[in-house]
């Protein structure tokens, strides 16, 4: 199967929900729409209980939700007040993505290039679901909203313009202009769902994969949960197109391109809006978390065919406090900061520290270019070949000569050669005859070896033994070898910033809260909570 690794993070998240723009309503047959709904819901169990026992697709195109979509989509335009077709579209219009000519495109292009180039190599593994793994929430973890993580994404969007890519604006562009308005259409479609407390939605057997599955009672509370899903896919969406990670080429004057100071490389994209969007779906993913505990909590009819369900006073019914918690938490990262306690100098034999890292202002004050964050510095380029394989070659030739002897009898001429990179050669010879021709050409293939790139080691023999006539012989013997040569794994190219300051106490951080994402962070708080000494201030400049 071919690997489309760029695009299983999106698709990862994807298998869970989402909408696409939807056809416009034509009439009002609330008949004909409930008529089209049951025909999609077979068309969704028949594609969904094959893509649980498949092997996966062969291609981005095969993941193709156009006949339940198309039929969903029908009973929309027969009557847009149905909840069902709302919920229908909300769950399989955003796979229609898969079927657009710039995704496959851009497909295309970045399997052309993974498939050759260098030197960025993160390929990533994907694995088979089952049951309830492809389309729907499962469990209580489907209410969450981790603010380490959050935090930690903050940096990881960026390191992106690390990753291997013709352009990364090709997928910033798809997610702007397709995904981004596929998930806005799907929270619209369920946003209107949520308002009727009624609402269920039978996940057969068929859909789980599995004949001899019991049927699920698909509720509000799973549809918060999805609302959560999708606003907080939205979140990391709109940061990953925030910034500007394009560079001009995947070799080391695209580096140093990118990185000089002046690029558009790391500078804030469309004046910030992405990420205030960002914010906006950081806090409904907070209030639909409330919403949806307290729907779960209240619910009355029986648990027990639920899809996420809650026995009051149980372990899982404590669990939702400690979620709960994290909303407050969330609400304060984003208006004046959270503490987080962690190892920041990556030093064992420091304390833990204390530090303060306020949320909102990366949202709503966004640096607007990342290397302004520097103190001033010029870029050059290093070359990793730390994956560097180690691999044995063998070769032979005939070497043929003429030799004259005085005397019939038996002759033998052994030559052996060895020899490696960290000063060991050593020549053994036993003869009772001088054959030049065979001493050349040891030679010569010896001097041909030591030319290689990345030689580790050698080894040449040629044994040979005849009788021979008096007067002129004819003789043949094969020369054999064997080499051990280092080559590398990949090449990877990285930069290397050398600061223009002579002295640590010249090299000032220009901004050391980061856009006041750590507020009241002097140079030297910064220097001493991450490390930075005058020892080691020159290597913060090699990445």
């Amino acid at each position: 199967m071919k690997n489309y690794a760029f695009i299983l993070v999106i698709l990862a998240i994807l298998f869970s929900q989402f909408s696409c723009t939807t056809t416009e309503p034509t009439g009002n047959d609330p008949e004909g729409a409930k008529d089209d709904i049951e025909l999609a819901n077979q068309a969704l169990a028949d594609l969904l209980y094959l893509m649980i026992n498949s092997d996966g697709p062969e291609s981005i195109q095969d993941i193709n939700f156009t006949g339940p979509y198309g039929l969903y989509s029908s009973a929309f335009s027969k009557d847009p007040a149905n909840f069902h077709a709302n919920f229908g579209l909300a769950l399989t219009g955003i796979f229609m993505i898969t079927q657009e000519q710039q995704v496959s495109d851009a497909i295309e292009e970045w399997q052309s290039y993974l498939e050759t180039g260098e030197p960025f190599q993160a390929p990533l593994g994907s694995q088979k679901g089952s049951g309830l793994a492809i389309g729907f929430p499962t469990s209580l973890s489907s209410f969450s909203i981790h603010n380490k993580d959050l935090a930690k994404t903050i940096v990881g969007t960026h390191r992106i313009a690390l990753s291997d890519a013709p352009k990364i604006s090709t997928i910033q562009n798809i997610f702007e202009n397709s995904l981004l308005p596929k998930l806005t259409d799907a929270l619209s479609k369920l946003d209107y769902v949520d308002d009727n407390p009624q609402f269920v939605f039978t996940v057969t057997p068929k859909m789980q994969g599995d004949f001899m599955a019991d049927p699920l009672e698909l509720d509000l509370t799973e549809i918060y949960a999805l609302q959560i899903s999708i606003h907080m896919l939205k979140v990391v969406i709109d940061m990953a197109v925030a910034y500007d990670l394009d560079f001009t080429s995947y070799d080391s004057l695209g580096i140093i391109e990118a990185l000089s100071p002046g690029s558009s490389f790391l500078t804030v994209r469309n004046s910030g809006q992405s990420l205030a969007d960002a914010k906006n779906s950081l806090i409904t993913a907070i209030d639909k978390l409330e919403t949806g505990i307290e729907f779960l909590r209240n619910e009355t009819d029986s648990q027990d065919d639920d899809i996420i369900k809650l026995d009051p006073g149980s372990e899982d019914d404590s669990a939702l406090d400690s979620i709960l918690a994290y909303t407050g938490e969330a609400r304060e990262f984003l208006a004046t900061g959270l503490t987080f306690t962690e190892d920041w100098d990556g030093d064992e034999s420091t304390p833990d520290e204390d530090l303060i890292i306020h949320l909102g202002e990366y949202f709503d004050t966004p640096v607007q270019d990342l290397k302004f964050l520097l103190p001033d510095y010029t870029v050059s380029v290093g070359r990793d070949t730390s994956n560097d394989d180690y691999n044995w070659f063998y070769g032979q030739s005939q070497v043929s000569t003429t030799v004259n002897v005085a005397t019939e009898d038996f002759y033998y001429y052994y030559r052996s050669y060895s020899w490696d990179r960290y000063g060991f050669e050593y020549v053994y010879e036993d003869s009772n005859l001088a054959v030049p021709a065979f001493e050349i050409a040891s030679k010569n293939k010896v001097a041909e070896l030591r030319q290689l790139e990345g030689i580790e080691s050698m080894y040449l023999s040629l044994y040979w033994s005849s009788s021979l006539a008096v007067g002129q012989n004819n003789i043949e013997e094969t020369l054999y070898w064997d080499y051990q040569a280092r080559l590398p794994g990949f090449v990877a190219y990285y930069p290397i910033l050398t600061w223009t300051a002579d002295s640590f106490e010249e090299w000032i951080l220009p901004d050391p809260t980061i856009g006041g994402i750590l507020p009241g962070m002097t140079d030297a708080e910064f220097k001493r909570i991450f490390g930075i000494t005058e020892e080691n201030w020159e290597e913060m400049g090699g990445f």
